[in-house]
């Protein structure tokens, strides 16, 4: 992961951006794209976190490393009785009542890190809702692979693979109306619920 520099970089704007809107989808207070080295994971992207707090936690404590290990999803809709992360200590340490994560895969099949939905409160996640984190995860590596493009040119191609896969018609909140960018650069898309 260092050697790709994917470790120890600063915020970017498009990954937050994505995990905003991970947090409007789902209704959760926390977006988490996580990239992993064998000791440790780090936060390319963390919305609804105090920045103070750093941007990494230790690999073995962190739902992250199951999704890399096994390259599956890990939807846990109580986390302090779920069976493979209730002994972590990031559940007790970030308060995770809830998390749904999917691994972040390179086109050449390896698994980079995850993208994670958290919530203090246990809760379940829709079909729609896990769908639209799924296809988050998949452009997340896209938009990893094209760090040069735009935002606003991949927000439309997610909002696209959202729509051809029948999540944003049917499963979108009606309060996802507008989507404005961590950069400010303006108004990326917006949804107008049927």
């Amino acid at each position: 992961m260092a050697a790709a520099g994917l470790l120890d970089t600063p915020p970017e704007g498009t990954f937050d951006d994505l995990a905003q809107l991970a947090l409007s989808i789902t209704g959760a207070q926390k977006a988490f794209f996580t990239v992993a080295d064998g000791r440790r994971a780090f936060w390319r992207s963390s919305v609804g976190t105090d920045p103070a707090a750093g941007r990494e936690n230790d690999i073995r404590g962190s739902p992250c490393h199951i999704l890399i290990g096994t390259g599956r999803e890990l939807i846990a809709e109580v986390a302090r009785t779920h069976l493979r992360i209730k002994d972590l200590a990031v559940v007790g340490a970030l308060g995770i009542g809830a998390w749904a994560g999917y691994p972040v895969v390179s086109p050449e099949g390896r698994v980079l890190g995850g993208f994670c939905v958290v919530d203090q409160d246990a809760r379940p996640f829709t079909p729609g809702q896990r769908q639209a984190l799924q296809t988050l995860a998949r452009y997340t590596v896209r938009a990893e692979a094209g760090r040069h493009t735009h935002p606003s040119v991949i927000l439309h191609r997610l909002h696209q693979a959202m729509a051809n896969q029948r999540v944003s018609g049917r499963f979108l909140p009606a309060a996802l109306t507008t989507f404005c960018p961590a950069d400010g650069m303006g108004l990326l898309g917006g949804y107008a619920g049927a």
